[in-house]
């Protein structure tokens, strides 16, 4: 199958070469070369590349590389306005003209911007004249007209920004001494001059670092960019990985690395272990620490080091990651200020965040015993057969419920942004007899059904899962099956609306010129079928609706599949036949004793209260730059998150066991009062049972 694929596309790729490229190719021409013929032949959805296309790819571009619009003036807009319509014919004649035109315009804004911004922090402030900022410009096509009109802006910005961290300062201070909250920050307000100051360094700092940051980002990471802007005019997720990125989505997926077993960040141009992974090498060798700065690193016993001071965190963890087995030696400054070199070989590195974790709750008012299973993410190791999968897990701890006598199952799939197919499909599989799990539609609208073959269910009780709007494409096929089937009870927030099946595609095998001049091409993600519930309907756009609605952060973040660029659109397919389990519960019963006991809740009550008042402050386009203001809105806020945290109190009555190797990840679900309604549901489930 796999040879008949390659031999296939390398015909495709010839003719659509041979007839739309130029003859004489570099490396990007070719990436263009490979990505667009392969989009073109196997897309769920191909998009023609014509104006539209360019258009918005041209648009998209933009936004990316300037979101706030501080960088580019009007007249710069005008300028690149002329490859609007190009794009796509520049595409296929492999030129990046609008590319190298956009980023010569963007670094020269950048320099001279650069002085003049620095400047402004240190001019006098007024934190009571009338003055507002829109801190979000994304949506508005408004750049500056000139240059005094851009800096402007940028003034404004500080000065909230300066505003804000002088408050957070003062609060600081005022509680550290008092133990009272910033409401003695009352009329007549005097500016601490100690604390301006402080504040001004602080976003001295930061700017500099911004900066920074700016002047050191790549050429290739830029085009990487417009390359995801050209790629992202076929669907929200499709997209261009790099050999590096791509290493990074296949930890995430599996859960493990090869490399030291360190946390790496940017702090004070210098790269600092945050924290050591249990099990790792460097777990083992117990010579480096947190907080210590790596200040060079080498390979092996014998090479030569290099200085990493200043460099970005993801170039450092390119040179301090490797394979099993091999060396690294890092030259290290320790919190004492004295140095010392670390030699460390490297190993594999289990990421246990990544892993499901399971938990034996006990109510003890009622005497009733629940398990608790955490599902992050459908993992898969697919370099390794008999590496770790998400449903061989899940499979492990439901045998172990089998031994604690419980009466019910929570599977919490909140913040599950998906993963593997097969996984989601065999996990669904635990907890039905047989019969279709989803439906799978490619570009020729031939619809595949996966199906759970095996008549064993693993469990057969009382059901529930939870989900919320960061729930997404595997875990909406989990609960959208178990829902459609009657075989659980849905609760939470709406899900994320991912309806779509994405693909590896290793662009170095697709290329079929010379092997001397074979460059490293990445890897191209790409959408190559829409799934669909076992009813028929799809989650794309429209997500999951639980059967049990609770307030959530949804109710003013724009989280979801429809709030991206270029989704693609929902439709439907004809249902599957599938038998629906036996009815054990009445789900409209379930929704109603919910709401009766939650409509006087006071947790739930200062959670809504919260959310109303951040919904207020999202959809306000302009803030205030008067100090008093902000105070009066800090004052309302604190109000309201004090309010919210004294009713996120342990509950008392409830005891926490864990069957991972520690406890400590139990901690906040202890005082999670989404879980404690979603277990009041449950429990409701089990007494009517």
């Amino acid at each position: 199958m796999r040879r008949s694929f390659f031999s296939f596309f390398l015909v495709i790729f010839l003719w659509f070469v041979s007839g739309v490229f130029p003859q004489v190719l570099n490396k990007d021409q070719i990436l263009l070369q490979v990505l667009f013929t392969t989009l073109q032949s196997f897309h769920v959805q191909p998009t023609s590349l014509d104006d539209t296309f360019s258009e918005e790819t041209y648009t998209l571009y933009l936004k990316w590389i300037d979101p706030q619009k501080k960088v580019f003036l009007q007249s710069d807009i005008e300028a690149l306005s002329v490859h609007k319509y190009r794009i796509d014919d520049e595409i296929k004649q492999g030129s990046f003209a609008f590319f190298d035109q956009i980023i010569d315009i963007w670094r020269a804004r950048l320099a001279a911007l650069e002085p003049k911004v620095m400047g402004l922090v240190d001019e006098p402030v007024d934190f009571f004249s009338n003055e507002f900022v829109d801190l979000d410009r994304d949506d508005q096509n408004l750049y500056a007209e000139s240059e005094s009109d851009q800096l402007d802006y940028w003034r404004r910005q500080l000065k909230y920004r300066l505003m804000s961290l002088y408050l957070d300062i003062a609060e600081d201070a005022i509680n550290s001494t008092q133990n009272v909250t910033i409401a003695t920050l009352d009329d007549p307000i005097v500016i601490d001059p100690e604390i301006l100051v402080t504040s001004q360094k602080k976003i001295k700092e930061d700017l500099i670092q911004l900066f920074k940051n700016f002047k050191s980002e790549s050429d290739e990471n830029l085009k990487n960019l417009y390359v995801n802007a050209l790629l992202s005019s076929y669907d929200s997720h499709t997209s261009y990985f790099p050999i590096d990125k791509k290493e990074d989505f296949d930890i995430s997926i599996s859960g493990q690395l090869e490399g030291i077993g360190a946390v790496l960040s940017e702090k004070d141009n210098f790269i600092v272990v945050d924290r050591i992974i249990a099990g790792g090498a460097a777990s083992r060798q117990g010579l480096l620490s947190a907080n210590d700065k790596i200040l060079k690193v080498a390979q092996g016993e014998q090479g030569v080091y290099e200085n990493i001071i200043g460099r970005r965190v993801r170039d450092a963890v390119k040179l301090i990651r490797g394979k099993k087995g091999t060396t690294v030696r890092l030259w290290v400054k320790k919190s004492d200020d004295t140095t010392e070199e670390i030699v460390l070989v490297r190993d594999v590195v289990l990421i246990e965040d990544t892993f499901a974790k399971a938990a034996i709750i006990e109510n003890n008012k009622l005497g009733i015993k629940t398990g608790y299973i955490y599902l992050p993410k459908f993992y898969r190791d697919f370099n390794h057969k008999d590496g770790r999968n998400s449903s061989g897990d899940v499979r492990k701890l439901l045998d172990s419920f089998q031994k604690e006598d419980i009466s019910g199952v929570v599977l919490d799939l909140r913040n599950n942004e998906g993963g593997a197919l097969m996984d989601a499909v065999q996990v669904a599989g635990l907890f039905i007899e047989e019969g279709p799990v989803v439906q799978v539609k490619d570009r020729k609208r031939s619809v595949t059904v996966y199906r759970d073959l095996d008549r064993d269910i693993l469990y057969n009780g009382p059901l529930l899962i939870l989900i919320n709007h960061y729930s997404a494409s595997a875990a909406e096929i989990v609960s959208a099956a178990l829902q459609d089937y009657g075989r659980a009870v849905i609760v939470g927030a709406t899900s994320y609306g991912k309806g779509t099946v994405q693909t590896f595609l290793d662009l170095q095998r697709l290329y079929p010129g010379p092997a001397k001049l074979n460059p490293d091409l990445g890897s191209l993600k790409m959408t190559i079928q829409k799934f669909y519930r076992v009813s028929g309907e799809s989650t794309q756009l429209k997500g999951v609706l639980p059967d049990i609605l609770l307030p959530d952060t949804d109710f003013y973040l724009e989280v979801g599949e429809k709030y991206l660029d270029n989704p693609l659109a929902w439709d439907k397919i004809r249902a599957d036949h599938f038998k629906m389990v036996p009815k054990t519960f009445d789900v409209s019963a379930l929704r109603k004793q919910s709401r009766v006991r939650l409509q006087d809740d006071v947790k739930f009550l200062s959670y809504q209260r919260y959310f109303d008042f951040m919904k207020l402050r999202s959809d306000k386009k302009q803030i205030s730059l008067r100090i008093d203001h902000q105070i009066q809105q800090r004052r309302r806020l604190e109000r309201i998150k004090k309010d919210r945290d004294e009713h996120s109190k342990e509950f008392s009555h409830l005891s926490f066991v864990s069957l991972a190797k520690n406890n400590e990840w139990l901690d906040p679900l202890k005082k999670d009062i989404y879980l404690y309604e979603g277990l009041s549901v449950l429990y409701d489930m089990i007494q009517d049972d």
